[in-house]
């Protein structure tokens, strides 16, 4: 079999390599804004997987202004927070003691519904109050739902899934954002 060569000729390459230098110039000079408006859209995707008690957590992704981080660098864009309590969230945690500290010497939380999320060993609702064993397995009443519940002991708190909402919003994120890209590149 003989081998076909085709050859292309190419007129005015110097207009063509100037065309190219200018795009990569402009492309160049535009990277941040680029990454910018992309990391933009990944806040978003992980502010929604964000799981929410407070609010905080969710308005600190990517809010220098409230503990979180955002970075655009000449090639990179990099999003999150800094609140202590994000690890915990995103990975979970194993179970552990939590213990009064001085000044106050005493731990608090309200009623009921707190108690039954955490779920305290045999906890259980009766009579409009909440019913738990203590560490020495003596049966404690609280008061009424939603009233505070104080202790001077130390309470244990249960596993806790991670909720993965940072990987859950970038995955979700990806193409939205490749699609971001695209566009300005295009334009």
């Amino acid at each position: 079999m003989a081998e076909q060569i085709s050859i292309l000729e190419i007129k005015n390459t110097e207009k063509l390599k100037a065309a190219l230098q200018e795009l990569l110039a402009r492309a160049d000079r535009n990277t941040p804004n680029i990454l910018k408006q992309a990391g933009h859209v990944g806040v978003d995707f992980c502010q929604i997987e964000c799981p929410v008690d407070l609010g905080h957590l969710r308005a600190s992704i990517g809010n220098p202004r409230k503990e979180g981080i955002f970075d655009v660098t000449r090639n990179a864009v990099a999003f999150g927070t800094a609140v202590k309590y994000a690890f915990p969230v995103e990975f979970g945690t194993t179970s552990y003691w939590i213990r009064p500290k001085p000044p106050k010497g005493y731990l608090a939380w309200k009623g009921a519904p707190v108690a039954q999320k955490i779920k305290f060993k045999g906890g259980k609702v009766v009579r409009g109050a909440m019913q738990y064993r203590s560490k020495t397995g003596r049966l404690v009443t609280t008061k009424k739902l939603g009233e505070w519940i104080y202790t001077k002991k130390p309470v244990k708190h249960p596993a806790m899934k991670g909720k993965h909402f940072m990987l859950k919003g970038v995955q979700k994120a990806v193409p939205k954002m490749i699609e971001v890209l695209k566009g300005i590149l295009r334009g």
